[in-house]
């Protein structure tokens, strides 16, 4: 009897493991090979709640923070339907809850302190000669983007290195990352690509494309020389 009720307690705790596993594994990662483009960006100024519908009466959706970033959909009377891009939901949510701001073209991320961290983080300098355009720091996914310039040559495997080496480091900011990804998006003189740290040394290459250079303009001889 009591080998039986251990046997049941033990896959129990296997179960458990295995549902707490997927669930880890399940997680989103939220990326885009390519810099945001958008010169101005929708924050919530205060914490409110999404709604289902535009009432006061409708059934709450999710709870919004003061400095969470919206995605606006569609405004209608004292309403705002919105994206709440920190759970993913859309619904809505009370006009005097949110406001357009300018974005900063160098770095980005769905939270205040997401948004403060990329600003502190692209403007280390052992970044410099990465010449980065931007710095994207996702926390609802645990996510951090760095964009390099299509006019600098960076190596694949040096942008494997910088994003392991970043893969520690953002540690200092969220302590509570332990699933945590860190992308770098860069260009060589034929291709741009896409890869991914996971992992303390985990790298993988996402993406890879060509990618034709401009051509360099043409000297253009005045017939003046010295």
């Amino acid at each position: 009897m009591k080998n039986t009720a251990l046997l049941v307690v033990v896959a129990a705790i296997c179960l458990c493991l295995v549902c707490c596993k997927s669930e880890v594994e399940s997680k989103s990662i939220v990326f885009s090979s390519d810099p945001p483009k958008d010169d101005e960006l929708c924050l919530a100024t205060m914490d409110a709640l999404l709604l289902e519908s535009p009432s006061d009466d409708s059934q709450v959706l999710t709870q919004v923070r003061e400095g969470d970033h919206l995605n606006l959909l569609e405004v209608q009377d004292k309403w705002g339907k919105a994206t709440h891009t920190p759970s993913g939901m859309t619904g809505w949510i009370h006009s005097g809850a949110w406001t357009m701001r300018k974005q900063s073209k160098f770095w980005s991320g769905d939270t205040v302190k997401a948004r403060t961290v990329a600003n502190k983080i692209y403007l280390a300098s052992d970044l410099d000669p990465l010449q980065l355009i931007h710095i994207k720091v996702h926390e609802g996914s645990h996510t951090m983007t760095l964009y390099g310039s299509p006019e600098n040559i960076v190596d694949v495997e040096t942008a494997k290195r910088t994003a392991c080496q970043w893969h520690t480091r953002i540690n200092e900011y969220f302590t509570n990352w332990s699933e945590r990804s860190i992308v770098f998006v860069g260009y060589t003189e034929t291709e741009h690509y896409t890869v991914m740290c996971h992992g303390e040394l985990e790298t993988s290459v996402i993406e890879r494309k060509p990618y034709d250079r401009p051509a360099a303009p043409a000297v253009v001889d005045d017939g003046e020389g010295i």
